[in-house]
């Protein structure tokens, strides 16, 4: 390979990768390894305990030899399932196991000075800990019945949907610690943070708030909106909704108008489905780039 990884500190400050929570006991994330030249080559498979963030323990990455937690742009150019690794991975955890599916990519041209040398521009992969069992989140039982208003659609985020007025959309965001995103219409923005380390609204109390908690979907919740709209936070927060994950969905300084649909927007959301699939965010700022292209 004419491009060479750098080494991790090299990456510090340019890992943009998603990273998630799997299971009770173990963090994962995607390393994006880019050439000293510019442009990503590689993509390390990180899995590692939240006490030791850096020590992977699918292996330790070796830049000369063929690992399978390292997905390497010669692999994807030549054909994924051509590769010594394939496009099917099983990695020993504990008493489980990690199953790895690579199941798509697009490649792009040119790392550095070579035009025809090819770049990972998006790579997604499934991620299967143990069983599909595993890491979809439970359904609760005694799930409260759902009868949106006339008009009003679904909009999936995966692990959690909810209903909204028509032309509502969803839109992930980049996560560090959990996964994240957006629901936009109707000029306002409810954001989200899926994970273990969800903002439990704390800071929102009476008598400024109004703090209510209720059953939302067979799940404990607790709803809040300031007393005056316009200033402050209105949101919904679930402490654990499975797998020991929380949610906080939340806008800020809403109109009377806006605080009223988002609170009729929360009585929506519904759990259930499967966390999402992790594709490759674009790369970081050329000037970042630049800081290490000495290392």
């Amino acid at each position: 390979m004419a491009s060479i990884f750098r080494s991790r500190a090299s990456l510090g400050l340019e890992n943009l990768a998603l990273r998630h929570q799997i299971g009770e006991h173990f963090r994962l994330a995607l390393i994006p390894l880019w050439a000293v030249e510019g442009g990503i080559v590689g993509i390390e498979i990180l899995v590692a305990r939240p006490e030791h963030p850096d020590d992977n323990l699918l292996g330790q990455r070796d830049s000369d030899v063929s690992q399978p937690f390292v997905v390497t742009v010669e692999e994807l150019e030549r054909g994924i399932n051509k590769s010594r690794c394939g496009a099917t991975r099983h990695f020993k955890l504990d008493r489980t196991t990690l199953r790895v599916e690579i199941q798509g990519s697009r490649l792009g041209e040119g790392v550095g000075e070579c035009r025809n040398c090819k770049n990972i521009q998006k790579l997604t992969i499934r991620f299967v800990l143990g069983s599909e069992s595993e890491i979809y989140l439970p359904q609760p039982s005694g799930q409260e019945t759902l009868t949106p208003p006339t008009g009003w659609h679904k909009v999936d985020a995966g692990p959690f949907s909810l209903f909204a007025p028509l032309g509502w959309e969803f839109h992930q965001l980049m996560g560090v610690d959990s996964y994240v995103g957006e629901f936009v219409g109707d000029g306002l923005t409810l954001r989200f943070d899926f994970g273990r380390y969800s903002n439990p609204l704390k800071e929102e109390k009476k008598p400024a708030y109004a703090v209510i908690h209720k059953s939302i979907g067979g799940f404990r919740a607790k709803v809040v909106s300031p007393r005056t709209p316009g200033h402050g936070t209105t949101g919904v927060y679930f402490r654990n909704v499975g797998l020991s994950n929380a949610l906080c969905l939340f806008g800020q300084d809403l109109t009377s108008t806006q605080q009223e649909l988002a609170l009729k927007i929360f009585e929506t959301i519904r759990f259930g489905g499967p966390i999402p699939r992790y594709v490759l965010p674009p790369p970081p700022p050329r000037a970042t780039q630049n800081l290490f292209s000495h290392a």
